[in-house]
């Protein structure tokens, strides 16, 4: 039966229930046409009548020739039809199949439970490693030290809470012993009293620890003082007090308990960084200066210190809603009182101290714990030096016309 000549288009039309063969003729299995009918239903496409013999057109010059196709089935046989295979429809379906065949579907299943028992098995880990642990932290009575307090106190671990301050090292502990978070069995913390500008304070502290508890598992460096103001009307003096309390008083302390950690090959030194320790901002000299050699300082001991098996974690947060705006240091070393905008819309203290407990827990070695634009930031510094320059230049004139008016 001759077929409709129709506008040529490439399909692929597949014979269904044609599992028998005529007499001198090859069994019909796959068909492929050259043409297809629009707007009509593809099953219609063919009908196969009884007694036409099989032939095919010829090849000439204008393309192939209408198809004719015929076949003398048994009686009790259906005929055959023909259907459109739309090849999008199929690789979804065999997609599927393969997703939910029993090769993939435990596959999946398998690394989703294998992921979950991994963050289990953390999560223990980080709580076994920190119940128990003797912690000492610095700067503990205000900010973010108070509330690394809290979390840690909450872990199980032993306390050492390091000030200025004895009254608020006494609030603090009063506080620590009154609150209800703790799941595990805690520890009274013990306090110690003294300043990180001044070397000998820091000897007899350091003595006082290792005589009552004998060792130290954690020191986490979170003391330190922020800065606002010029570079030109800076004085040196400024720029000291700043260095002391935010490198020189954390690495002296730190170099005074190492030994033992060493000796115990044994240890987690943590540095409460700031973003300010990978990129720099105007008019925060000063203090963007202390954090990147912070930032140096420890990479450099995480490096000499891993054959002791000793960990080294940086944390290097963004803007904190503390008071460390307030407390600031100015040019001239007076205090600057402001609450910046930045700061007072900065991440809540509490949050910021749970992720130290997390990478403290995890012991990764360099953590970042900021915003998009920020961490983008100590990108473009690497990647697009002059754009990152430009915008810095431009943050400077828009603060400093700001200050003027």
């Amino acid at each position: 039966m001759p077929a409709t000549a129709w506008p040529a288009k490439r399909c692929h039309v597949r014979i269904r229930d044609l599992n028998w063969q005529t007499p001198g003729h090859r069994e019909l299995e796959h068909v492929h046409l050259t043409a297809m009918p629009p707007g009509r239903p593809l099953e219609m496409i063919f009908n196969f009548p009884l007694g036409v013999r099989e032939t095919c057109g010829q090849e000439d010059a204008c393309g192939p020739s209408p198809i004719h196709l015929g076949v003398t089935p048994p009686r009790n046989i259906h005929l055959p039809r023909a259907e459109y295979i739309d090849w999008k429809s199929l690789l979804k379906v065999g997609v599927m199949d393969f997703i939910t065949s029993t090769a993939i579907l435990p596959l999946l299943c398998g690394c989703v439970g294998i992921f979950s028992l991994f963050k289990l098995l953390q999560r223990l880990r980080m709580k076994a490693y920190l119940r128990n642990a003797v912690v000492v932290i610095t700067g503990a009575t205000s900010g973010l030290g108070r509330e690394c307090a809290k979390v840690f106190y909450a872990a199980g671990a032993r306390l050492v809470l390091c000030g200025r301050n004895r009254e608020a090292l006494d609030e603090l502990t009063r506080e620590l012993a009154a609150s209800q978070a703790a799941k595990v069995q805690t520890h009274s913390p013990y306090t110690v009293t003294f300043d990180l500008t001044d070397p000998g304070t820091i000897v007899a502290a350091t003595a006082e620890i290792l005589q009552c508890f004998g060792h130290v598992d954690v020191l986490i460096n979170n003391a330190g003082v922020s800065y606002r103001g010029a570079i030109v009307d800076t004085t040196m003096d400024v720029d000291k007090r700043v260095m002391e309390t935010n490198y020189f008083g954390p690495i002296a302390l730190t170099k005074a308990l190492l030994p033992s950690m060493i000796q115990r090959r044994q240890g987690h030194v943590v540095a409460i960084s700031s973003i300010q320790g990978k990129i720099s901002l105007p008019f925060r000299s000063a203090y963007a200066a202390s954090k990147h050699a912070t930032q140096a300082f420890f990479d450099c001991l995480r490096a000499e210190v891993e054959q002791c098996g000793i960990e080294v974690t940086v944390i290097s947060p963004s803007y904190i809603h503390t008071s460390l705006s307030l407390n600031a240091v100015t040019a001239d070393g007076s205090r600057y009182g402001v609450m910046d905008e930045k700061t007072a819309q900065g991440r809540s203290p509490v949050e910021v101290a749970r992720d130290v407990l997390a990478a403290v827990g995890k012991r990764k070695k360099d953590v970042i714990l900021a915003d998009l634009l920020p961490s983008l930031a100590v990108y473009l510094r690497t990647l697009a030096p002059g754009l990152f320059f430009s915008l810095m230049a431009s943050r400077a004139r828009k603060e400093r016309k700001s200050k003027t008016c």
